[in-house]
């Protein structure tokens, strides 16, 4: 038999994609606006093309009984990218991205509005001492934080990713791919309207690397990451979810300052540290934690990464580069 992904796996797979987002986001050219649309257009064609190859079965009657909830989020979702790839524009990568993922600390505190999860004392510990290392990693800690506009994007963003969490993660009789299909489908729809009413296509500039960059962003970025998201985040415990994302921003760092020259200073750094400690801290008693209700389903025809390995004709995922979030 085949090995299945676990649920963790695939969002630990996912946050490492999105943490290259910054990187091809300073390689297009395009506006925010008109990248968000070829960004969720190219990812829907993309897993709606393997659904039409005949390698997975899209949940049609699932997708018909949540229409609505799908159609929110699909619009929010188009949002929130908009907001986040602005928000680069005004600030630096590893500060957009660390306040963009301030989402998880939003979805962890409403968790037990929202789903009944109780916050236990080693996960909220864990998710206090996490958001003091991105004071680190951020710069606030030193007084360097700089971009005030554009952290404002990214927390506007960061709302949004809360919101489009929120929505998917009791949808648990559709699939992760299914689920990013059509809610690509629809944030490319959501977005449309803005592009044509606002895009000066008369100056618009296009270059092999920003088509290269485009296509890779709606595929692994889009398509496959979002699929590998959606699936874990339907089966995994919000503290878990909470803890995880911080992976995003912490990778996100020593992309930026590799690929981008941007600094990594020691006290960027010592956050990465107390970060990745935390995570540790939080996850060490994930046993002991109750399962999710719908981990109870996934066994149930495999998990999201299985169809998409099939479909692409791989035995794994491996994660390659961002742009989102």
């Amino acid at each position: 038999m085949k090995k299945i992904i676990s649920p963790k796996a695939e969002f630990i797979a996912s946050m490492l994609i999105f943490s290259t987002l910054g990187f091809f986001r300073h390689g297009v050219l395009f506006s925010s606006s008109l990248l968000v649309f070829f960004r969720a257009l190219i990812g829907s064609a993309f897993l709606a093309l393997l659904f039409a190859l005949g390698r997975s079965h899209f949940a049609w009657e699932a997708v018909k009984k949540h229409k609505k909830r799908l159609a929110i989020a699909g619009a929010i979702t188009a949002l929130d990218w908009i907001l986040l790839f602005e928000a680069y524009k005004y600030t630096t990568v590893a500060i957009a991205t660390m306040c963009y993922c301030m989402s998880s600390l939003i979805f962890l505190l409403a968790s037990p509005f929202l789903f009944g999860e109780k916050i236990t004392r080693r996960r909220g510990i864990a998710a206090a001492c996490a958001v003091f290392g991105m004071t680190f990693v951020s710069g606030m800690i030193s007084g360097k934080l700089t971009g005030g506009f554009g952290i404002f994007l990214a927390l506007m963003g960061a709302c949004c990713y809360a919101a489009v969490m929120a929505l998917g993660k009791d949808l648990s009789d559709i699939d992760g791919m299914s689920l990013a299909c059509v809610e690509m489908g629809i944030a490319s729809l959501a977005v449309l309207p803005y592009v044509l009413f606002t895009e000066d296509f008369s100056a618009i500039q296009i270059d092999l690397r920003s088509i290269v960059y485009t296509v890779i962003l709606g595929v692994a970025h889009t398509g496959i990451a979002y699929s590998l998201w959606f699936s874990a985040l339907q089966h995994l415990a919000a503290q878990s979810i909470s803890l995880l994302s911080y992976i995003d921003p912490v990778s996100s760092v020593f992309v930026s300052a590799i690929l981008l020259s941007e600094p990594l200073t020691p006290i960027t750094a010592i956050g990465c540290v107390i970060v990745i400690a935390s995570m540790v801290y939080g996850e060490l008693g994930d046993g002991k934690a109750k399962q999710t209700p719908a981990s109870a389903s996934l066994s149930q025809g495999g998990t999201t990464a299985a169809m998409v390995r099939k479909s692409v004709g791989v035995n794994s995922l491996q994660p390659s580069n961002e742009w989102r979030k």
